[in-house]
C-alpha cells in the first residue's frame, strides 16, 4: 500500500511522466482520508509516526510539479471515553484546505468531530474552526459546500448541517441536522 511514483498526463504532450515522491507514500491514507484539490495544488494526507498527529499533509504541486509538506497542528488531541482510533479525513471548505478528526469506533464516529483549517501554507499555521458533538452515529465527513456539510449517518440517510454563524466557535456545538428528503444512498466507508 505504498507508492514511490506519480504519473502526470499534460494535455497537449500526449505522453505520461513518471514523478518520483521525495518518500515512500501510503496509499491506504489517501483511500481512507481523501485527496483534495485547491488551487492547482493536490493535498492529501500521510503517514509520520514522528508527529503529534501520526500524520502530515503532503502536496504536490501540479504547475511546478513539486512536493511539500506541511505539518498538522501541535495541540494534542484527547480521547473520548470510547477508546476507539482516531481518523482523519482532508477536506476543502470554502476554499480552504481542512482536517476533520474524530474519534471512531466500528467506523462510525463518537463523541467530538474537530475540524481545523490551514491558515497559512508556508507558516504551516492552523486553527480549530469547528468543534462538533456529533448527532448519534456518523460514517465520517462527506462533503462540504459553502456553510453546509453533509453526513450520511449509519442508518444510511443524508443529512445537511448548518455550519453557519459557527466560525470560530470552538466550543462543543451540536449542529442544526435537516434530513434530505426522499434521498437515501448507499455509501460505503469501509477501507
Amino acid at each position: 500500500d505504498k507508492f514511490t511514483i506519480i504519473q502526470v498526463y499534460r494535455l497537449g504532450d500526449e505522453k505520461w511522466k513518471d514523478i518520483r515522491t521525495p518518500e515512500a507514500l501510503s496509499l491506504s491514507c489517501v483511500k481512507n482520508s481523501g485527496l483534495i484539490n485547491v488551487g492547482g495544488t493536490m493535498y492529501w494526507l500521510t503517514n509520520d509516526m514522528a508527529t503529534n498527529w501520526k500524520h502530515v499533509v503532503m502536496c504536490f504541486d501540479l504547475g511546478e510539479e513539486a512536493f511539500a509538506r506541511i505539518e498538522l497542528p501541535t495541540s494534542v488531541l484527547e480521547n473520548s471515553v470510547y477508546g476507539g482510533p482516531r481518523r482523519y479525513w482532508i477536506r476543502e471548505i470554502d476554499g480552504k484546505i481542512c482536517i476533520a478528526t474524530a474519534q471512531t469506533w466500528h467506523k462510525v464516529i463518537y463523541g467530538k468531530l474537530q475540524i481545523w483549517t490551514l491558515d497559512n501554507k508556508v507558516e504551516q499555521s492552523w486553527s480549530q474552526k469547528y468543534n462538533i458533538h456529533t448527532a448519534g452515529y456518523i460514517a465520517g465527513p462527506n462533503l462540504s459546500y459553502g456553510d453546509k456539510l453533509l453526513m450520511q449517518r449509519n442508518d444510511s440517510r443524508l443529512f445537511s448541517h448548518d455550519l453557519h454563524g459557527n466560525e470560530g466557535n470552538i466550543e462543543p456545538m451540536i449542529l442544526n441536522m435537516t434530513r434530505l428528503s426522499g434521498f437515501s444512498p448507499v455509501l460505503d466507508f469501509s477501507p
